[in-house]
């Protein structure tokens, strides 16, 4: 990861949107893959996009751990003209 500080939280954002399908994605494994504090993510993230790490992650999650279910059980043709 960079070290220009104005780019981490978004850095962070597009690590966490490229991995929201991950049921075990949390502030702890973004640190641990980003190598940086979770302390120090939690700032800059909620300093930027005035929100947690974790209620972004649950947020936007949700939908797209849903598709992904939905997916998996409902012709693709039927999921398709569903989006």
């Amino acid at each position: 990861m960079s070290d220009n500080s104005s780019e981490t939280p978004s850095l962070i954002k597009k690590y966490i949107d490229e991995h929201l399908s991950d049921s075990e994605l949390s502030l702890q494994k973004i640190s641990n893959k980003l190598s940086y504090n979770p302390k120090y993510i939690s700032m800059v993230f909620k300093e930027k996009f005035k929100i947690g790490v974790s209620e972004y992650i649950q947020i936007h999650a949700d939908p797209v751990r849903l598709l992904i279910h939905h997916i998996q059980y409902v012709p693709f043709h039927r999921t398709a003209a569903r989006c």
